[in-house]
């Protein structure tokens, strides 16, 4: 007769598996550990990285805002001088011809004509626009210099129509006055050849007015935009000194 032995599985200690549970949930927390400790140093690292890149932009930003706040003040400075002198000029056209004083009416029509553009150091922005390097600055931050960068365009579309009444000024003045005399003067030098006005009839005279009130109209808008620009790159200089400490 066959005796059948049963076998029976021998089922761990309760206690050894409850160790073993334990064992693996301590190696899931050290390998989740690890993995969250290397994300954290991995952020902190790009964060670095992103900050010191900030920094040199920042630095960069900063140098090309004081250029163009330099160059703005010339240009304003020189926008002013040009209105007063036209304003000198249109006080001498209105006496008419046998009053002038030939020397101030060559002086402030020379001064009139002649042109200082303003130009706007805009290199380290476009860099950062072209290659997205704007996410390194807070978002306030950003918005200033795109709403500043929008700003130097608005100028200098002004100052490109300053320049077409330019254009048509000289041309017309050329017709009017000795040339080497103008530029004499305007070099501040004694003037060598005569001051003539070979054209000084009534219907001259008043477009030569027309001219030079554009011209002074069109310097005070681009005065606006100047002004205006000038108190934005202020205003991001400091904010680019604070977030940086930038002297």
């Amino acid at each position: 007769m066959e005796v059948h032995h049963h076998t029976h599985t021998e089922r761990p200690p309760a206690g050894r598996a409850g160790k073993k549970f334990t064992h693996y949930l301590w190696e899931f927390l050290m390998l989740f550990l690890a993995v969250f400790a290397g994300f954290l140093a991995e952020n902190l690292r790009e964060h670095i990285v992103e900050h010191r890149r900030a920094e040199q932009f920042a630095r960069s930003l900063l140098g090309d805002l004081k250029a163009d706040t330099a160059a703005l003040k010339t240009a304003i400075d020189y926008g002013d001088k040009k209105i007063k002198a036209i304003d000198s000029f249109l006080l001498q056209a209105d006496l008419g011809p046998d009053k002038w004083n030939g020397t101030l009416v060559y002086r402030y029509a020379g001064i009139a004509g002649r042109v200082r553009p303003f130009e706007h150091n805009s290199g380290t922005y476009e860099q950062m626009k072209t290659s997205g390097s704007l996410r390194y600055f807070r978002q306030e931050l950003a918005d200033l210099l795109n709403k500043y960068d929008v700003q130097a365009k608005k100028a200098a579309a002004r100052e490109n129509i300053g320049l077409k009444i330019i254009d048509l000024l000289n041309p017309f003045q050329v017709q009017i006055m000795d040339s080497r005399s103008l530029i004499q003067i305007q070099d501040g030098m004694i003037p060598t050849h005569p001051l003539v006005f070979r054209k000084a009839d009534k219907e001259t005279i008043a477009i030569w007015i027309n001219y030079a009130a554009i011209v002074q109209s069109t310097q005070q808008r681009t005065l606006v935009e100047y002004n205006t620009m000038m108190i934005e790159a202020n205003e991001i200089i400091q904010a680019l000194q604070k977030e940086y400490h930038l002297n």
